[in-house]
């Protein structure tokens, strides 16, 4: 899905179907905890229909907020206000630092409220980093604005140097075009 694109009627179809078969999933798998993976932008309204959802069949909800603290759409006083609602309805909500939960702790319940840092601080660990693996992992949606092309142009300076490396992606691209990009 390109979430930075207007949405209109034929989005509205498509959504409306992931939504009956999300609830058709629901009543087919017993499990009772799921992870929402709330995103940017106009995103959160759809994500929040899927918390909604979740916690009238009975889920216990972890939300994972993957947000920033400026320039959302959902930072707004009433969006925020709105979220923090949704919110309620969670057992836990995941935040990406320190600085995000002190932040966050202002509209949502801080007693729900736990890091999981965005990063990886190799200094917490007990080994040097010239003994690290030269593979890793890039997971996002391949696009412009996550950082795909930067990536590549990454490498490509990298490869200049001679160091050899390899890069595991995971991910879908947003559209053909950038599929096509990629490939190039």
């Amino acid at each position: 899905e390109d979430l930075y694109r207007r949405k209109g009627f034929k989005n509205f179809l498509h959504f409306s179907k992931n939504i009956f078969g999300l609830i058709y999933f629901l009543n087919r798998n017993k499990f009772p905890v799921v992870n929402v993976f709330i995103t940017s932008n106009i995103a959160f309204l759809r994500d929040s229909i899927i918390v909604i959802i979740l916690w009238l069949c009975k889920k216990k909800i972890v939300i994972h907020f993957h947000s920033k603290k400026k320039g959302e759409f959902f930072l707004q006083k009433f969006t925020i206000r709105y979220i923090a609602v949704i919110f309620k309805l969670a057992k836990k909500i995941i935040v990406l630092s320190d600085d995000h939960l002190d932040f966050f702790a202002r509209y949502f319940d801080k007693s729900k409220m736990v890091v999981i840092e965005n990063f990886v601080d190799y200094g917490l660990y007990d080994c040097k980093i010239e003994n690290k693996s030269s593979e890793f992992l890039y997971v996002s949606r391949l696009s412009k604005k996550k950082g795909i092309f930067d990536l590549i142009e990454a490498g490509k300076l990298v490869k200049k140097k001679g160091l050899n490396f390899k890069i595991n992606v995971l991910g879908s691209a947003e559209n053909d075009e950038v599929k096509n990009s990629i490939d190039d």
